[in-house]
C-alpha cells in the first residue's frame, strides 16, 4: 500500500495487523520452487494482480524468515512463526503469525528486516 511506504521502502504500518486480521498475509518465494528470484517475483506479482486491485506504486518486500524471527525475537521477546497456508489461486501464501495488535516495534524489527524491494506492479 503505497501510503506505508517511506522513500520507496515499506514503513513500519505495513508490518501491522488490521482490525479482524489473524496474521499478516505473506507469500512465500520458496514454495513456488522457481528457479530464480526474478521469475519468482514476477509470480507473486502475476498472483496478487489477480487477487486485488494493486496500486501503481505497490511493493513487494522480500524478508529473510529465520533473520526476521530471531531479529523479534532478540529485540521483542516475541517468537513469531511463519505458517505455510497455500490456496488455490495462490500456493505460496503463507501467514506471519504472533504479531500482536498494535506492536509498534516488532514492525519497526519488520521493516528493518526487509533484505529488497521490487514493484508489485509490472
Amino acid at each position: 500500500m503505497p501510503s506505508h511506504l517511506d522513500d520507496g521502502k515499506p514503513a513500519a504500518t505495513a508490518f501491522k495487523l488490521r482490525a479482524g486480521e489473524n496474521f499478516l498475509s505473506v507469500n512465500w518465494l520458496e514454495y513456488l520452487a522457481l528457479p530464480e528470484r526474478t521469475s519468482a517475483i514476477s509470480e507473486i506479482r502475476r498472483v496478487l494482480n489477480t487477487k486485488l486491485k494493486v496500486a501503481a506504486r505497490a511493493k513487494i518486500a522480500v524478508l529473510n524468515v529465520s533473520a526476521l524471527c530471531d531479529a523479534v525475537r532478540t529485540s521483542t521477546g516475541t517468537s513469531l512463526r511463519v505458517l505455510h497456508e497455500p490456496a488455490l489461486d495462490d500456493p505460496s501464501h503463507s501467514g506471519i503469525h504472533g504479531i500482536p495488535m498494535d506492536d509498534n516495534l516488532i514492525a519497526e524489527e519488520m521493516a528493518l528486516a526487509v533484505l529488497e524491494v521490487h514493484p508489485a506492479k509490472a
